[in-house]
């Protein structure tokens, strides 16, 4: 059954609107387009809608590519939260892989990380590759048992 829907105008002249039918009501169906007054151009592939964040800073973006990866290997235990990064204003991105047989609990804040206080959780093997936040600040991290290394490689 067409979900299409017909809708009178003023002068009682019928046009259609498409539509989708959900349970009992219709929602009409809607092409995204931009471009100035009295312009439109349809959003396609190959012509993605334009979009400028608000404030957002271009620094906040991580604008300007990384020209250098700086790779430490850091001591990580379930004795004690360790820095696996200083705040770096400079940073663009971060990778960080758990070379450990434990899950790492990775926290975004210069504060002790735990079991309790944490951003993220890296399983054993996995990588996390940072670049959109624009987070500069201080990374930590604690493993749920035993010891290990975090490979980290910070990107300015």
């Amino acid at each position: 059954m067409a979900d299409d829907v017909t809708i009178k105008d003023f002068s009682g002249s019928g046009r259609v609107v498409a539509t989708d039918e959900i349970g009992t009501r219709s929602f009409q169906k809607v092409k995204l387009a931009f471009g100035p007054d009295n312009t439109a151009t349809d959003v396609q592939t190959g012509t993605g809608l334009p979009v400028t964040p608000q404030g957002v800073t271009e620094t906040a973006r991580g604008a300007g590519k990384a020209t250098t990866g700086t790779i430490t290997r850091v001591a990580t235990s379930s004795g004690g939260s360790a820095t696996l990064l200083a705040s770096n204003v400079n940073r663009r991105g971060v990778v960080i892989y758990n070379d450990s047989l434990q899950n790492l609990y990775v926290k975004f804040n210069s504060g002790a990380c735990s079991a309790t206080s944490f951003t993220l959780i890296l399983a054993p093997g996995q990588t996390l590759m940072e670049s959109e936040m624009g987070y500069t600040g201080a990374i930590t991290g604690i493993l749920d048992g035993g010891s290990g290394n975090a490979q980290v490689t910070e990107l300015t």
